[in-house]
Parts: C-alpha cells; sequence; structure tokens
C-alpha cells in the first residue's frame, strides 16, 4: 500500500541529510578540544513504519505502511548514551477480514510510549543503536470507503524494538540521524475470554534531529 513511494521518500530525505552534514564538517574541526555537552536532549523524527499482519479475536487485522511521526526526551548518561520517553503516532492502511465480515479496506490510529535507550552519539558521523519496550495501541479502525467504524475503543499491547543506524553531530547542541527498527508486537484480543494473543513483527525507519540543552561545565 504505496509502500515504493514512501520508501522513495526516505531515501531521498537521507540523501539530503548527507548533502546538508558535509559543508558542516570543516566548521566542526575548528572548534577547540574542550567542550559542553549537553545533559538533556529533546528529538523528533518522522518517517515510516510496517506491521504484519495481527490476528484480533475472530478476525484479521493485515496492516500496511503509514507515516510515522516521533517525539522523545532523554536524560544523557555520557558517552553520547542516553534515556528516556518517547511517545510516537501514526495512522495506518489495513484490511480487515473475518468470517462474518468480507475483506475491508480500512485506516487504523497506533501510538506508542516507550522507555528507550540510546548509544553511540558524538560528533561528526557515528553510529546510533537504540533499544525500547513499552505500550503500543491501536484505536479508531475505520472503513475507507464510508467511515464505518470497525474498532473504537482499541487495544493496548505490549512492545519492544531494537535498532541502529547512523548520525550525524552538527554542533554540540545539534544532531540528526537515521535509524531503522525490528520490533515485536505481542498483541491481545478482545475476544469473549480475553486470552486469544499473537504476535506481530514491525518494522520502523526514522529520521529526525535531536537538540541538546542543560549543558555541563566545560570540560
Amino acid at each position: 500500500m504505496q509502500r515504493n513511494s514512501l520508501r522513495r521518500f526516505v531515501s531521498g530525505v537521507t540523501i539530503f541529510i548527507l548533502a546538508v552534514a558535509a559543508p558542516a564538517a570543516a566548521q566542526i574541526l575548528e572548534r577547540p578540544a574542550s567542550r559542553r555537552e549537553p545533559r538533556m536532549w529533546i528529538s523528533a523524527a518522522a518517517g515510516v513504519m510496517d506491521i504484519a499482519a495481527i490476528g484480533d479475536a475472530e478476525s484479521v487485522w493485515d496492516f500496511g505502511t503509514g507515516f510515522m511521526y516521533r517525539a522523545s526526551l532523554e536524560r544523557s548518561l555520557g558517552r553520547g548514551s542516553a534515556i528516556g520517553v518517547a511517545a510516537g503516532r501514526s495512522r495506518i492502511p489495513l484490511r480487515a477480514s473475518s468470517e462474518m465480515l468480507d475483506r475491508v479496506d480500512a485506516h487504523a490510529t497506533v501510538t506508542s510510549l516507550m522507555a528507550t535507550f540510546r548509544g553511540g552519539g558524538g560528533s561528526g558521523f557515528h553510529q546510533i543503536y537504540v533499544v525500547q519496550a513499552g505500550a503500543l495501541r491501536f484505536t479508531d479502525i475505520e472503513a475507507d470507503d464510508d467511515n464505518t467504524v470497525i474498532d473504537r475503543g482499541g487495544n493496548t499491547d505490549f512492545a519492544f524494538s531494537v535498532g541502529g543506524g547512523f548520525g550525524y553531530g552538527v554542533n554540540t547542541r545539534l544532531s540528526i540521524g537515521l535509524v531503522q527498527e525490528l520490533g515485536l508486537i505481542l498483541h491481545r484480543g478482545g475476544g469473549a475470554s480475553g486470552n486469544s494473543s499473537n504476535s506481530a513483527q514491525q518494522r520502523i525507519t526514522r529520521i529526525g534531529a535531536s537538540y541538546g540543552f542543560a549543558l555541563d561545565r566545560p570540560r
């Protein structure tokens, strides 16, 4: 579902990041050795999310790929590492089907709240690796043709992911990066027994920027 156009979007923005980062390298080389590192980081990112099919009670949700947005607040641990919390939101296309329902094209709102660990930051080009775990919720599943509500209340599931990528430290405060994550959603169905469960993989590719504040004293 529009996966090719979304992937072209990610590739284009990645090339843009590389083009912007290259001229800034000369400026960083001129900076003095002493640095004041931020104690806190605030980040914003956008990208694409892909979720595998999920069985919910007596129905199946066959998800596609959709745009996602993410914001985070992190506390620095030093040496480029940080811990914090991240919130995300996406409106993802899907096809819902069951024994009582023909295949219906629809969209669902997917929101998340995660505890995060990030490592690998620094000046210039650097690697990034992330680990996160928390809650993911599906709500407002509506048919595309007539906006019929298939499921309004939704389910809250446990999810976790690991990922990696690369970044570029423009200066002490500002960093940009590209990260790819692979995760698992442990979905709890909403049937009468409440005991049905299903796991599904999720893949996220996101591009974002981080801004540091509350600087330490010079080292």
